[in-house]
């Protein structure tokens, strides 16, 4: 767990509270979500199990997918 002060998890000044890159990097949504981005064509049906997955820019592509263009 990142290390921060007591008063930044409290509330105090919650945004000296950031976690950090190492943390975000092991990261991985669940199963779940990686079968609806299959679903919905944002990931590949082939998609190795351990492939590394941006949660932030998946769902980037997966509301731009969604938007009306005429």
């Amino acid at each position: 767990m990142p290390s921060a002060s007591r008063a930044s998890i409290t509330g105090t000044a919650i945004s000296d509270f950031t976690p950090t890159a190492r943390l975000i990097s092991r990261f991985r949504p669940n199963r779940y979500y990686i079968r609806k981005m299959q679903l919905y064509g944002i990931f590949t049906k082939d998609l190795p199990p351990h492939a590394s997955i941006d949660p932030y820019a998946t769902d980037q592509v997966y509301w731009g997918s969604l938007q009306f263009v005429p």
